[in-house]
């Protein structure tokens, strides 16, 4: 028996174009942007005090997506598409993933720009652009998004507590199932 009830909204953190900078390189001074617009060996630094923000998103088939009601940023009802895949590297040698979506208007102008990281970032490492993939960034962004919980699921803590799934945040160390604490 299917059922004709919506998917619930995905969440997932977000930052937004202007909080992680290009420092070094041709985009020095210029926020993340489009595959388009960047040019590998770019340094990044996400800027001092950044948090992440919820965006939440309804999928919309081969559609792309659509900013959900309970979204903490975005225009309600504005379609996101998934612009490219970026790995970055920093100067201790680790390798970074983050998706670029992009928020447009009713004519497909490009509204709003965030930043979905694949791990946690930090405001005091530098981040050189390794990577530009513009052919798997939906299988990339499945991965992140297959692995979903509702509004009001609780999740084990590293220390054993329990907290809603909302109030994660990205970098909180958690138990997970077949891994043990992971951040």
């Amino acid at each position: 028996m299917t059922s004709n009830r919506p998917a619930p909204p995905q969440s997932v953190p977000v930052y937004r174009a202007a909080q992680l900078v290009a420092t070094d390189g041709a985009n020095m001074g210029d926020a993340i942007s489009f595959a388009s617009e960047l040019l590998l060996d770019d340094v990044y630094e996400l800027t001092y005090g950044s948090d992440p923000h919820r965006l939440s998103m309804l999928a919309l088939g081969t559609n792309g997506f659509e900013i959900a009601p309970d979204s903490e940023v975005g225009t309600i009802g504005a379609q996101l598409h998934l612009d490219s895949a970026l790995t970055f590297m920093t100067p201790d040698g680790q390798t970074t993933d983050l998706i670029i979506l992009v928020e447009v208007d009713e004519k497909n102008n490009a509204e709003d720009i965030y930043v979905v990281p694949l791990s946690a970032l930090s405001s005091a490492l530098e981040y050189r652009l390794v990577g530009i993939d513009t052919k798997t960034a939906q299988q990339k962004f499945a991965q992140v998004a297959c692995v979903s919980f509702t509004r009001g699921t609780h999740i084990t803590m590293a220390s054993g507590e329990q907290r809603p799934i909302e109030d994660l945040k990205v970098g909180d160390r958690v138990l997970t199932r077949d891994d043990g604490i992971k951040a």
